[in-house]
């Protein structure tokens, strides 16, 4: 259910276009609140910052990391976060892609064409549409008072027209002839805030309500319409691969620190209480354990082997950690040799070997 946000329970909104902590906490990473102008730049560095890794995430999900900070903490994992943009208040802001499959034809693939995704928003949309709707009312309703509270004590002309139509530029008959209650179904045009927002949402009504009066709109700027016209660009290309965002390092050391928690060792395992792997023979001999998204590491069947194949080129091959190998690794490399190889070819069937 949807709660509507008013002055005498300001903090009970629950979901949707109504959660007013949502609201909260991008305004308080906006700057330069209070001044004349709140730029695109600003609220896109506010939405960064907001977004941005906490100790929340940090216990509770695989967190990726710029590889500065993997070479910071010294730890047995590479960052594949790579290209620095920038900086935002002394954080620093990097592109992040992650391999994440939106569509494919091949078999095991939850979507298999940009039909079926444009069919997911499309149904995702319906279901906010009463959300929508209710935003739509209530922005009405301002319009009409801002109209009806602002006659001219000397002429009774309507001062605040003007300023109502920018809010919502519903029939302006409705204006004198209805009340607040039954304006909240007008239909605005998109010469208005609130046609604007409507139509990007749901159009003229995906449930076949009149949402919005279609006049002055421009169907480039429906969001369904957006998603299908960039997921159609990206159709049978790279980008469908991947998930593009941005990263904004966190704000403090400790949640740094925090995001390499998804695999520490023990004391069962040779390492101190911080997760320090120590050589049992050579304390000396150190290396720091933290993980920051995978505790499992792969390894080349080469590694295991003590014979040479076709397929492989080199003799040996590190193990296998996300990121960029060359980036932040020593020469004497601990992790490409293994002490105790197998006497048997790469390529053979390992699950049958028995010793």
């Amino acid at each position: 259910a949807i709660q509507i946000y008013n002055a005498t329970n300001p903090m009970g909104v629950k979901a949707g276009l109504y959660n007013g902590q949502i609201f909260n906490k991008l305004r308080a990473n906006l700057t330069g609140v209070g001044g004349a102008t709140i730029s695109v730049q600003n609220i896109a560095d506010a939405v960064y910052k907001a977004r941005s890794a906490t100790l929340y995430d940090a216990h509770n999900y695989l967190v990726p990391t710029p590889e500065v900070s993997n070479q910071q903490f010294g730890v047995d994992s590479y960052g594949y976060i790579t290209t620095q943009t920038g900086q935002i208040e002394g954080r620093n802001l990097y592109d992040l892609m992650l391999y994440a499959p939106l569509v494919s034809t091949m078999l095991g693939f939850i979507y298999t064409s940009v039909s079926q995704l444009v069919q997911v928003a499309r149904d995702y949309l319906k279901n906010q549409e009463q959300a929508v709707l209710k935003y739509k009312g209530s922005m009405n309703q301002a319009a009409f008072y801002i109209s009806n509270n602002n006659l001219s004590t000397r002429t009774s002309a309507d001062v605040g027209f003007d300023a109502s139509q920018i809010i919502s530029n519903f029939d302006p008959a409705l204006l004198s002839s209805a009340d607040a209650n039954s304006i909240k179904s007008a239909a605005p045009g998109c010469n208005s805030i609130t046609g604007s927002f409507v139509y990007f949402f749901i159009g003229t009504g995906i449930a076949g309500t009149n949402a919005v009066i279609p006049t002055n709109c421009d169907p480039k700027n429906m969001l369904i319409n957006m998603l299908e016209a960039k997921w159609n660009s990206m159709d049978g290309g790279s980008q469908m691969n991947y998930y593009v965002e941005k990263y904004l390092d966190p704000e403090s050391e400790e949640v740094k620190r925090a995001l390499f928690s998804a695999y520490r060792p023990t004391e069962m395992n040779d390492a101190d209480d911080q997760g320090v792997w120590k050589n049992f023979t050579n304390t000396a001999n150190t290396m720091n354990m933290w993980r920051n998204s995978y505790s499992t590491k792969f390894v080349t069947l080469k590694s295991l082997s003590n014979q040479e194949d076709n397929f492989y080129q080199s003799s040996n091959f590190s193990i296998f950690s996300e990121g960029k190998m060359t980036q932040g690794v020593n020469a004497t490399d601990p992790k490409v040799n293994f002490a105790n190889v197998l006497a048997v070819p790469p390529q053979s069937d390992f699950s049958k070997i028995r010793h």
